[in-house]
């Protein structure tokens, strides 16, 4: 009886593992680039109604996935990775059945912008216009004229009106002449 007990086990067994390798499954790769270059570290992952849940693969350093070991039905297959768009594709897989879906991923648009400010930095403070010069007694008895106010336009910014003169009143010029000359001789 115990020897009847162990055969039917054993076919039993024998019995479930054929049936186990008849269900079909199918087998889903490629592989991905960008530019002709593969892409590695791309996370891929399919959804279907025919799957309990998800599965999720990576790219090998070539570019390539493998997905084996799926039920035949309609897939949806996203791929993704950091700094690159999000690719979908669709795809239905037959029983027994390799597909190969090969992907070109894109770069991601831009959302970030880059803002740089600064304040100019006053080198100087300009508190006033005037030009001035400071003359030499030295250098004024060496000049041809000793009245001030013959030598006074030909300086910048210099003009003989004094405060309350005009133009048409150089008297403090002669008397600057004048007092000049009268000291000479």
């Amino acid at each position: 009886m115990m020897k009847r007990i162990v055969v039917l086990l054993a076919v039993l067994l024998a019995a479930s593992g054929a049936t186990a390798q008849m269900i079909p499954t199918a087998t889903l790769t490629g592989k991905v680039i960008f530019d002709g270059a593969p892409v590695p570290g791309v996370k891929i992952t399919v959804t279907s109604p025919a799957l309990q849940g998800t599965r999720t693969t990576t790219t090998t350093a070539s570019g390539d996935y493998i997905l084996p070991f799926l039920p035949p039905g309609e897939y949806k297959v996203r791929f993704q990775l950091t700094g690159m768009q999000t690719a979908e594709r669709k795809v239905t897989l037959g029983a027994a059945m390799t597909e190969i879906l090969n992907v070109d991923l894109r770069p991601a648009a831009v959302t970030e912008a880059i803002v740089v400010t600064a304040e100019t930095v006053q080198t100087a403070t300009i508190e006033s216009t005037q030009v001035s010069t400071n003359i030499k007694q030295d250098f004024v008895e060496k000049l041809p004229s000793r009245a001030p106010c013959s030598r006074s336009p030909s300086r910048p910014g210099v003009n003989p009106n004094g405060p309350g003169e005009t133009s048409s009143s150089p008297a403090r010029c002669r008397t600057t002449a004048s007092t000049s000359s009268t000291a000479r001789s």
